[in-house]
């Protein structure tokens, strides 16, 4: 797996070591066990409640919808009568609904929590990279591994009718990450190339035909040295971060008309490989060290340092994405509260932002190149 994102409550994207991207969707049973395990009423969304599960043929490579009417037509074995393997269906529904009211175990997770696969994006001339989706759950935004600038583009696409609408093409080499406006009218995209490029994508709808657009602005020369990793928006202004190999952390703020400016920066002893912003302006950095620090920027236009996670809780290998969780008061200690293995490529958290619930304590999730993730908590104290 090299990326993931959630277009929706019911719906994520991935991209692994391939060319094409696909989409899943969740089931009715994932739904109601999900509300029985949590207490919570959660709200399936429009057009799973006739797929109640998944499966994976037996030479098939993507998981296929089980609905109610396939479950109704599957023949059930009796002692002494031919297994379901042998009857003329088109495949072998292995998949029994389950209602948990427990965390499920192994064995029911891999059964009973799979999502179908709906659709499949083609586009891109090698390997997907990177993939994101804006805020209103209007676009999806991908990009590929490139060492020439015409693998470089990073392709939108409309959700629902998945077709593809612009080409976005500025950069030399592989687009590493990509991130929507808060409002999801601009699309900020980061390269290897030591560029970033601001897009507006406000207009680009199913009835604009597909065609390349310009950068609505770019980095000054030489604003990185080394390669740009992440990227990442400020909440209300329209100002963004962009942290890079050259061990900075840049605050880039919108200018008079379409243009936006350096605004600060700060240097680190390691190269900085991931960044997020929280919804009250934290800014949480990831390090190829391994280390996570949280910042924030003064009155005085400067980045101050407000918490450095314990090096006992970090992990030994570079961080290659981090994200805030909005969240309740809490523990007033750092706690790593979940650990497991994974490629740890690509993180999302999922959660409605309560402002009232956030307080000083957050959370925030990290993934690494030793295939680790992580969740912390964490409480900064008021200065």
């Amino acid at each position: 797996m090299s990326c993931v994102h959630c277009i929706s409550d019911s719906q994520y994207l991935s991209g692994s070591e391939e060319k094409v991207l696909r989409v899943f969707q969740a089931t009715s049973t994932f739904f109601s066990n999900l509300s029985a395990i949590t207490g919570c009423s959660v709200d399936a969304g429009g057009g799973v409640d006739h797929v109640i599960g998944a499966h994976i043929p037996a030479l098939g490579l993507s998981n296929k919808a089980i609905t109610s009417e396939d479950m109704a037509n599957t023949p059930v074995q009796h002692e002494g009568t031919a297994s379901i393997k042998d009857c003329d269906i088109p495949y072998q529904v292995a998949f029994a609904p389950a209602d948990l009211t427990t965390p499920p175990v192994e064995e029911v997770l891999l059964q009973n929590t799979l999502w179908p696969e709906v659709h499949k994006l083609y586009g891109h001339g090698y390997e997907v990279y990177q993939c994101t989706a804006s805020p209103d759950s209007r676009l999806l935004a991908t990009s590929c591994k490139a060492a020439q600038q015409q693998f470089a583009v990073v392709i939108l696409w409309r959700v629902g009718s998945w077709n593809k609408v612009a080409e976005l093409c500025h950069h030399k080499l592989t687009v590493t990450r990509m991130s929507f406006s808060p409002d999801s009218q601009y699309l900020l995209s980061v390269s290897r190339d030591r560029d970033w490029a601001v897009w507006d994508v406000s207009a680009l709808s199913d009835t604009t035909p597909e065609h390349s657009i310009t950068p609505l602005a770019t980095s000054p020369p030489k604003a990185h040295s080394r390669i740009i990793w992440d990227c990442s928006w400020f909440p209300e202004d329209l100002s963004f971060a962009t942290v890079s190999r050259d061990k900075r952390l840049v605050l880039w703020d919108r200018a008079e008309g379409r243009s936006w400016t350096l605004g600060c920066s700060q240097a680190f002893d390691t190269p900085v490989t991931a960044v997020d912003v929280s919804v009250d302006g934290l800014i949480l950095l990831g390090f190829e060290s391994g280390s996570l620090k949280i910042c924030r920027r003064t009155p005085q236009n400067t980045v101050q340092t407000l918490h450095e996670v314990p090096i006992q809780q970090c992990v030994t290998h570079s961080i290659n994405t981090v994200q805030w969780r909005p969240m309740r008061t809490g523990k007033q200690e750092t706690e790593t509260l979940i650990s497991g293995e994974g490629e740890g490529k690509g993180v999302k958290v999922t959660g409605k932002s309560e402002e009232e619930h956030c307080g000083r304590c957050k959370e925030f999730a990290t993934c690494s190149e030793d295939g680790s993730v992580l969740v912390i908590r964490t409480s900064l104290q008021e200065s």
